[in-house]
C-alpha cells in the first residue's frame, strides 16, 4: 500500500551507527579505514506489536553501490523506543574491513518490500531524506612497535617477548584503539644493571629502565614505538610505566594482563593522561565523564559484547572493568594523525646522546655517548637547562627543555634523551655537561682525567662466562659506562655500568662505545664461542 494509510503501527528508523569499539548514538566518532565494524540500526514502532520486519542496508563508496545486505528481525517484535543497552533491540550486521574506507556512505530501509501494512509507508528510510549517510572514515598510520626483552642483571630474569608471542601484547589495543594495522619486531635482548623491580617502585628501578629504553631508542635513531618487556618477581603492583607524549614505554610480560598494561601505556605515549577514579595520579581535568566511566556504549566487535557506559571504565584509568571512551578514542586518533604520520626527515649523522632524569628533587645526568643517529632535540623550551662547557666554564651550547612526564610515575619526575648534532658542538673544547632547573642545585658531569677518550685505547676483556654468556670487563674509573651494541644491526645490547656485565650477543662481533662521561671511543671485539 504505497504511501498509504494501512492502519497498522508505523515503522521508522530512529538512528543508525557503525562502531569499531565506541560510538555515540549520533555516529559522531570517526571510523578507521580497513578495520572491521558492526552496524546497528534502531527500528522503532509507533505502538506495541508482534512485527518482525527486515532491514535492507545499502553501502556506497564515492557514490557507487558496492554492497547490499538484508538484516532479519532480531526479536519477536519491534521496540517502541530506542534501547542501546540490548543488542536484540537493534538490527545488527558485521561490516568487513574491506567496506570501511574513505567515501563510505550507508542507506537503511525498514520493511523494504512493503510487506507490512503501515499508517505511513513514506518514512521507512534512514536518513529520512532517502539519501545515503556519509561516514567519516580516516586513513590511519600503521602502529609500529619494537619490543625489547629486558634482562635484569640483578636476578637474571628476562622479559618473555618473542616473534611468536609479540602479537599477544597487541590484543587489547587492537580491540579498543583506532588502529587498523600494526607491525611488531623484537629487538635483541637488552641487559640492564638497574636495581631489582619492586611492586611499589620504592627504589625507582622502573624509571631507570624506562630512561634506558628511551636512550636506546634515540641512540638507534628509530621512529618506531619502543616497548621494553620485563619479568617481575611479584604478581601484583606496578606493571607498567610510559611517557606522556613520547613513544617509549615499559611493561611486564604476564599475560593476559600484559596486553591491558601495554594498551594503557601506549595511551600515555599518545598523550593521554589518566581517567579519574580509583587513585589514578594526575587525572585529565578535561575528562568528560564522572568517575572515569566510558560515557557512551562500547562494543567488542569480535565477540559482539556490549559495554555499558555506566558499568565500564576508560582504559586510561585504574578502575575496572575497562573499555574505551569516545573521548579517549577521538583524542588518540587525532594525536596519531599528527604525530605517528610524521616521517623522520633528518639524515643520520654524528651526534652526542645526552640523557638523564629528574627524580622528584634529584637531578640525574647519565654518561653521554657519541654515536651516529638521527638528531633529537627539545620540542619546546621549559624549566630545565642542559649546557655544554669548556675547561674554563664557558657555555658552548645551551638547551632549554621541559622533560617528559612519566604517566604512571611520580608527578614530579621528568626524563630526557637528546641526540645533539656534533656539527653544532665544538667537541674538541667540550669537557663538561651541566644540568639545572626545578629549583635544585645544578649538577655537572666532567670528563675523566687523562687524554681525550678518542685518543685513548680503552682496554676491555671479552670472555666466555659460566652458562654460555659473554662477560665484558673494563675499567669503570676512566669509563663509567659502556654502550654495547651489535655492529651488524646497530642494536644496543646494554648501557653497562660498574666495570662488568654479562650479555648474550647473537652476532660474531660486538662494538664497545666507551664514555668518559662526555667523550667516546669505540672498539670492536670478536664474540668468543
Amino acid at each position: 500500500t504505497e504511501g498509504g494509510g494501512g492502519g497498522g503501527p508505523n515503522l521508522t528508523i530512529a538512528g543508525m551507527y557503525l562502531t569499531q569499539s565506541t560510538q555515540t548514538f549520533g555516529g559522531d566518532v570517526p571510523l578507521v579505514d580497513g578495520k572491521d565494524g558492526v552496524l546497528r540500526v534502531f527500528v522503532q514502532a509507533s505502538e506495541s506489536n508482534d512485527l518482525q520486519p527486515s532491514v535492507r542496508v545499502r553501502f556506497y563508496v564515492d557514490g557507487s553501490l558496492v554492497d547490499m545486505e538484508t538484516i532479519s528481525a532480531p526479536g519477536s517484535s519491534v521496540p517502541t523506543s530506542v534501547d542501546e543497552g540490548s543488542l536484540s533491540s537493534s538490527w545488527n550486521i558485521d561490516v568487513p574491513s574491506s567496506l570501511v574506507q574513505p567515501g563510505l556512505a550507508i542507506l537503511a530501509d525498514v520493511d523494504p518490500n512493503d510487506q507490512i501494512a503501515e499508517s505511513n509507508e513514506e518514512d521507512n528510510h534512514f536518513p529520512a531524506s532517502g539519501l545515503p549517510r556519509d561516514l567519516d572514515v580516516w586513513d590511519t598510520p600503521r602502529f609500529n612497535v619494537t619490543f625489547v626483552p629486558v634482562r635484569q642483571s640483578v636476578n637474571n630474569l628476562v622479559g618473555n617477548v618473542t616473534s611468536s608471542n609479540a602479537s599477544q601484547f597487541f590484543s587489547v589495543t587492537r580491540d579498543l584503539f583506532p588502529i587498523a594495522d600494526d607491525d611488531a619486531d623484537v629487538h635483541a635482548e637488552y641487559v640492564t644493571e638497574a636495581p631489582v623491580l619492586q611492586n611499589e617502585n620504592q627504589n625507582g628501578a622502573w624509571g631507570t629502565i624506562l630512561s634506558e629504553m628511551d636512550a636506546l631508542r634515540v641512540a638507534e635513531g628509530s621512529s618506531r614505538h619502543y616497548f621494553g618487556v620485563v619479568k617481575t618477581t611479584y604478581t601484583s603492583g606496578v606493571a607498567g610505566i610510559g611517557y606522556i607524549g613520547r613513544p617509549t614505554a615499559l611493561g611486564w610480560d604476564r599475560q593476559p594482563s600484559g596486553a591491558g598494561v601495554a594498551a594503557h601505556e601506549w595511551g600515555h605515549n599518545w598523550r593521554r593522561r589518566h581517567a579519574p577514579g580509583c587513585g589514578a595520579s594526575s587525572p585529565d581535568p578535561s575528562y568528560p565523564y564522572a568517575s572515569g566511566k566510558i560515557g557512551v556504549y562500547g562494543l567488542d566487535v569480535g565477540s559482539h559484547s556490549l559495554k555499558s557506559p555506566s558499568g565500564y571504565y576508560d582504559i586510561m584509568g585504574y578502575c575496572g572493568p575497562k573499555w574505551i571512551s569516545d573521548y579517549t578514542y577521538e583524542a588518540v586518533l587525532e594525536y596519531r594523525q599528527t604525530h605517528d604520520l610524521q616521517a623522520v626527515a633528518a639524515p643520520v649523522q654524528p651526534a652526542l646522546v645526552v640523557w638523564g632524569r629528574v627524580e622528584g628533587n634529584r637531578l640525574v645526568l647519565e654518561p653521554a655517548f657519541q654515536v651516529t643517529t638521527i638528531p633529537a632535540l627539545p620540542e619546546a623550551p621549559g624549566p630545565y637547562r642542559l649546557e655544554g662547557l669548556d675547561d674554563g666554564g664557558r657555555v658552548l651550547f645551551s638547551l632549554s627543555f621541559q622533560g617528559r612526564e612519566v604517566g604512571d610515575g611520580d608527578s614530579l619526575d621528568r626524563h630526557f634523551a637528546f641526540a645533539i648534532p656534533l656539527a653544532s658542538i665544538p667537541e674538541d673544547r667540550l669537557v663538561s655537561l651541566r644540568l639545572s632547573g626545578g629549583g635544585q642545585p645544578a649538577i655537572v658531569s666532567t670528563a675523566s682525567e687523562g687524554p681525550p677518550a678518542a685518543a685513548a685505547s680503552p682496554e676491555a676483556d671479552v670472555v666466555i662466562a659460566p652458562g654460555g654468556d659473554v662477560e665484558v670487563r673494563w675499567n669503570p674509573d676512566t669509563h663509567p659506562m659502556v654502550l654495547i651494541r651489535d655492529p651488524g644491526t646497530g642494536q644496543v645490547l646494554s648501557f653497562a655500568r660498574g666495570g662488568s656485565v654479562l650479555i648474550s650477543p647473537q652476532g660474531s662481533e660486538i662494538e664497545l662505545v666507551f664514555s668518559d662521561r662526555i667523550r667516546s671511543s669505540s672498539v670492536r671485539r670478536s664474540v668468543p664461542r
